[in-house]
């Protein structure tokens, strides 16, 4: 018995001996690989000695192996030698419905993924979470440290195949008003030591890979650098410890005179952003991605009761009216008549907001007072008889040196929001900024909409009233360039707009081809047809949508602010019937019921068949179509529409001219 009792013991042992040798092995796995749910995309992860990764689209490699790493101010380096602990797979289907539905009304978030537990001491250790969609890949940091970390960098390489190509904002600086132009450059020509802001796009043969950052709290943005042949690094802006004003502007810009050696002091124990890619060979999918929404992070826990004073709509401006047709008697400088019509025509075509710019304040750096002669009061109380809500435009410094107090007077006023200009960095605490402004504007019931300023990262799903964000370069830019053609604003929607809300501020009424294009600061032109300008309405996704022109101007021609009224800013339900990043793109978007198409075209014209199958439910539907003219090559304001009853089983022929477009509503 006694011999029985012992070989069962010494079995036990063995057997026991066994499994932790196979548990060591699997722990400390050269490679772990996570699938996608469809099975498409896969990304293989190395943890020993050092973590890398790499993504497998369709068994093709589209990512070579790349390490991420991150640096602490205490001698710590996450990433790099450190001891596995445990490797947990996830996996997540969930549908998340959204307080203000900017692209749709709810969202799958449907994953595999892993998340790796290192050990760096007794009280530290460390995760890295790996997600792995049908179409994206995104990564993180958590760390689980106590009090306090300072980080004095984050280590990260892109390496791709050779001959990849990529689509490069012109940012070479960290200081910028993030408004660029974009590149199509080879990765095996690219100029070294290049710095740039994100989204970036990729091109690996057929595969359109958008790489950006989301959840981004309490950190500084990334930047990505060209540092050898066919890789990419991150670089980040330092704490800042000092600034001063830059002396040609001194209320505008500002020079950094002293930076910390880091980039973070943060909590120790904490989640890090998420660094994603957007995969997919169809280019109408990085629009389509609610990838950004799923990393956004927890959505504000309020009912749409209680966020119905966020309004998100057309905004009135009157920052374009260098034509000064409502300017008798030099009206603005002296009193209130000129905001009085401007509120009227507003209030004629039912847009909610009027936004006044720069010149209403005493200065525009004592922003509680407004000017002499200016009776501001007396304007919003009009405004508000009229069911128009007034928007005020200010710098950045001076609302952050007295933030509550002075959104509480605007609150106590009757401002209904502001735009904020001028933020120009990406710096940790120009981030916290955004958030602290986010959560006090919140408070007083003020919408914010942010100028010169960094992407989307993801706030405005904790704060709705956070509603759009310039970091395009937009329509403002044609009275000084000749940078936004058709091509232009074919690219932006496929990379910008991808993360996030986007304030191009669409509606030009002076029209031309780029033959006959001029800049003109007092009459400012945009290249391609009045129907392109239109087609934006629908194109182009931002809670705050402006109205590019002067109110003057399109009663010149009221048809088309009746048409701009009759579009929402936000959407239920969302898809691309077609898209080719700088050729074409054909998006129709959902508000209950009805259905709205907005086309867009590049430099060449060309007809296309639309199925409305693809879309519309089965039925029959009042169809308002408004088409590039007959004429719409030679004069470009050219424009024909027409109305007609129409089945879902058929198909409808659009003809776009030169830089042309197509608005249809169903």
């Amino acid at each position: 018995m006694t011999y029985y009792t012992n070989a069962y013991t010494l079995m036990n042992k063995a057997l026991l001996l066994i499994l932790a040798i196979l548990f060591y092995l699997s722990i400390n796995a050269q490679e772990v690989k996570v699938q996608s749910p469809d099975r498409q995309l896969e990304v293989h992860i190395n943890t020993n000695p050092d973590i890398s990764w790499s993504i497998y689209y369709k068994n093709k490699q589209i990512l070579k192996e790349s390490k991420i790493a991150l640096q602490l101010n205490d001698g710590y380096l996450l990433g790099i030698n450190q001891k596995l602990l445990s490797k947990q797979p996830t996996s997540i289907l969930e549908v998340t419905n959204l307080s203000i539905p900017t692209k749709t009304n709810s969202y799958k978030s449907f994953y595999k993924g892993m998340i790796f537990t290192f050990k760096v001491s007794k009280l530290r250790e460390y995760k890295v979470e790996f997600r792995v969609f049908n179409h994206g890949v995104a990564y993180r940091f958590i760390t689980n440290f106590e009090n306090e970390i300072k980080v004095e960098n984050e280590f990260i390489e892109l390496n791709f195949p050779k001959n990849s190509t990529g689509y490069f904002p012109e940012n070479t600086k960290m200081i910028s008003r993030f408004e660029p132009n974009y590149q199509f450059i080879n990765m095996d020509t690219i100029a070294l030591s290049q710095s740039y802001s994100l989204p970036i796009l990729m091109k690996v043969d057929s595969v359109s890979m958008l790489f950006s950052e989301m959840n981004l709290i309490d950190y500084p943005n990334m930047f990505l650098k060209t540092s050898k042949r066919g890789q990419l690094s991150a670089v980040f802006p330092n704490r800042v410890k000092e600034m001063r004003p830059e002396p040609k502007m001194p209320y505008r810009n500002e020079i950094i005179v002293v930076e910390e050696r880091d980039i973070a002091l943060t909590f120790g124990k904490r989640k890090l952003p998420w660094r994603f890619f957007i995969v997919s060979e169809n280019d109408g999918d990085l629009i389509e991605s609610t990838i950004p929404y799923s990393l956004s992070g927890p959505s504000i826990k309020k009912s749409k009761q209680e966020l119905e004073w966020i309004r998100p709509c057309h905004v009135v401006c009157d920052l374009y009216d260098a034509n000064g047709q409502y300017k008798e008697n030099n009206i603005k400088e002296s009193n209130s008549n000129y905001y009085k019509k401007n509120i009227d025509f507003a209030a004629k075509y039912g847009f909610e907001y009027l936004m006044i710019s720069e010149g209403w304040s005493k200065s525009t750096t004592n922003i509680t007072h407004t000017r002499k002669g200016f009776d501001l009061q007396e304007i919003v109380k009009y405004a508000e008889n009229k069911n128009v809500g007034i928007i005020l435009w200010m710098l950045w410094k001076p609302l952050d040196e007295h933030m509550d107090s002075v959104l509480k007077t605007y609150e106590k006023w009757g401002i209904k929001g502001i735009s904020v200009d001028f933020m120009q960095r990406g710096d940790q605490y120009m981030v916290n900024f955004y958030e602290r402004l986010a959560q006090s504007a919140a408070k007083h019931r003020i919408v914010v909409i942010f100028n010169a300023s960094f992407k989307p990262v993801g706030l405005s799903k904790a704060y709705p009233n956070v509603l759009s964000y310039q970091a395009v370069r937009g329509n403002k830019y044609n009275r000084f360039t000749k940078d936004i053609t058709p091509e232009h604003k074919l690219i932006i929607p496929f990379i910008r707009m991808a993360v996030g809300p986007m304030d191009f501020a669409p509606g030009s009424m002076q029209n031309v081809h780029a033959n006959q294009f001029q800049i003109s600061p007092s009459k400012p032109m945009s290249i391609g047809t009045r129907c392109n300008e239109l087609a934006m309405y629908v194109a182009y996704e931002s809670g705050l949508q402006k109205l590019y022109d002067a109110p003057s101007v399109y009663e010149n021609d009221s048809i088309i602010p009746q048409l701009i009224s009759r579009i929402p800013v936000v959407w239920d339900e969302t898809k691309v019937l077609e898209g080719k990043i700088g050729e074409l793109l054909i998006i129709a978007r959902r508000k209950g019921k009805n259905w709205y198409v907005g086309a867009m075209n590049h430099s060449k014209e060309r007809e296309v068949n639309l199925h409305l199958r693809d879309f519309l439910s089965q039925g029959n539907y009042e169809l308002t179509i408004v088409e590039d003219g007959p004429l719409a090559n030679i004069e470009a304001k050219d424009y024909s529409m027409s109305k007609k009853i129409i089945a879902s089983n058929q198909s409808i022929n659009i003809y776009m001219a030169a830089g042309g477009g197509c608005l249809a509503i169903f």
